[in-house]
């Protein structure tokens, strides 16, 4: 969030203030109308600096002190002055939504260009206070509607957009606000491969993809306001800026689209709470009604579809189970999505971004999990209508990951994270694993690092899945590529996401199982 304005004027070191000290300005800041008189027409500077730099009519148009600015302004005050940190009197007014204010700089000649330290222009401060009066003054004052800052290069309808003031956004579109304006691109995304330099070494722990420089790198640039309103979840300025004519298929620099965009940020206002998830999801069909690509890919290899799946199946809230997500709603979206002809069978390539700041240990994983099908991420949650819905559009159920891993292995419990996945209950599960085998899917399968069905449901202690896998003939001392059997398993395996936690009971059925298979 940008820094107060008003606020900057106090930045600078004590030592300034005493150096650089003025009578008329003490006199402006303490709202002292009849001091400033006395001391104008003794001949006082109208343009002295005072305290931290900041001339007299700064002071007067901060505390809002109209008649003392206008006072200043007759004696000669400069109206485009700056303090040392680049803030014009304009943009204090501004800041203050005072619409008389501003009428009385614009009359005595502020600058409609004139932009503060970042490169803001009064017209942005405008959309970003969310003051369409102020608004309205600036653009029948000439102001540009399509100037950018220097960091981002936003716009004014950008920052509308992004703050969600929706009379704003409209003012800027009829001036002729670019729908369609980009902000810099920034850097193309660069991920190490998971569990690089992520976890510990030997056991399987993976981190979910980074940036090159984690925490730090640079967000993705080449935003657009449509970008902008979709994360947001504002309905009412998405529609505004479709209706001018905004690009549907105008992506960031990852690849995300406005219908992708309204789908992932779905999680992170569920997150919020209240069901501020609804208005995303409302966002994504109004752009799939209006022709969005269902099948849009951004750099991860997210689509839309493979989104809403996982967004129906997050747990945002950790270990009390309630996700946040109105998962019928994120249903009727995917339901929605695959009439509209979305590939039920699009792999993602790389780890999504980071989760740290919704799940409690961020998006961890202790294997490869590169190349889900939207099917297998349904499987990861016992997610069994989602599952079904898939398989009726055409999802083909045996794709595994890139490292193997199937989705009957997802749902017995492979790549299972505690604290962390969300899934449907045990009964969803062992239904789900049920599901997979009824298509084929082998249970002795394993991965690239040697993990079958029985190794995930080991861990996650779920002994009906166990039960079920031993009933069909599932091996259950197959050792995985460390030399680790089930029982090993079941002992509890340190995955860097918690301490190794025995299973009792899982232990005693595997062994039970493992001498009636002797006998």
């Amino acid at each position: 969030m940008k820094a107060s304005i008003a606020a900057s004027l106090l930045l600078l070191p004590s030592i300034a203030a005493a150096e650089s000290a003025s009578p008329l300005a003490d006199a402006a800041m303490d709202r002292d109308a009849a001091a400033v008189r006395t001391l104008l027409a003794q001949g006082a500077d109208p343009n002295a600096r005072g305290a931290y730099g900041t001339p007299a009519l700064h002071w007067a148009v901060r505390v809002e002190d109209r008649a003392t600015a206008g006072l200043l302004l007759d004696a000669g005050a400069d109206a485009n002055a700056k303090t040392p940190l680049g803030v014009a009197p304009l943009h204090l007014a501004i800041e203050n939504r005072d619409a008389a204010t501003v009428n009385l700089l614009l009359a005595a000649g502020a600058d409609l260009t004139l932009a503060d330290r970042t490169g803001e222009t009064p017209l942005m401060l405008a959309a970003r206070a969310g003051d369409a009066a102020i608004a309205t003054r600036l653009l029948a004052a000439g102001a540009p509607v399509d100037a950018r800052d220097d960091k981002y290069e936003q716009t004014a309808l950008m920052i509308a957009a992004r703050e969600g003031h929706a009379e704003i956004v409209r003012l800027l579109l009829e001036a002729g606000a670019d729908v369609d304006a980009q902000t810099r691109a920034g850097a193309v995304p660069s991920f190490r491969l998971p569990g690089d330099n992520a976890g510990s070494k030997g056991v399987g722990i993976v981190r979910g993809g980074w940036p090159d420089r984690g925490m730090r790198a640079p967000v993705p640039g080449a935003k657009t306001p449509l970008l902008y309103a979709t994360r947001r979840g504002d309905a009412d300025v998405a529609r505004l800026l479709v209706d001018a004519g905004a690009n549907l298929e105008l992506a960031d620099a990852d690849g995300v689209t406005p219908l992708l965009n309204a789908i992932l940020n779905a999680s992170i206002a569920a997150a919020r709470g209240a069901s501020a998830d609804l208005e995303h999801f409302e966002i994504a069909r109004f752009l799939i009604e209006r022709g969005a690509n269902v099948n849009a890919v951004d750099w991860y290899g997210e689509t839309p579809l493979w989104a809403a799946v996982d967004v129906r199946n997050l747990d945002v809230n950790g270990p009390e189970r309630d996700n946040g997500i109105d998962r019928e709603s994120a249903l009727a979206l995917i339901e929605l999505l695959l009439e509209r002809g979305a590939d039920p069978n699009a792999r993602t390539r790389e780890y999504p971004p980071e989760r740290r700041f919704l799940t409690p240990l961020g998006s961890l994983s202790w294997v490869d999990f590169t190349g889900q099908t939207p099917f297998l991420r349904a499987a990861l949650a016992g997610d069994v209508a989602v599952m079904r819905l898939l398989l009726a559009h055409g999802a083909d159920a045996s794709t595994p990951t890139f490292a193997g891993t199937t989705p009957l292995m997802a749902a017995a419990g492979v790549n299972w994270v505690f604290n962390q996945t969300f899934d449907h209950g045990s009964t969803a599960l062992l239904e789900a694993v049920e599901l997979c085998y009824e298509l084929g899917l082998d249970v002795d399968a394993t991965n690239s690092m040697g993990l079958a069905a029985i190794h995930g449901a080991a861990n996650r202690g779920s002994n009906e899945i166990i039960e079920f896998l031993a009933a069909r003939g599932a091996a259950l001392d197959t050792p995985d590529r460390h030399g680790r059997t089930p029982l090993v398993w079941a002992e509890g395996v340190f995955l860097a996401t918690h301490p190794p936690q025995r299973k009792p009971e899982t232990v005693a059925l595997l062994e039970r199982l493992l001498e009636e298979r002797r006998r």
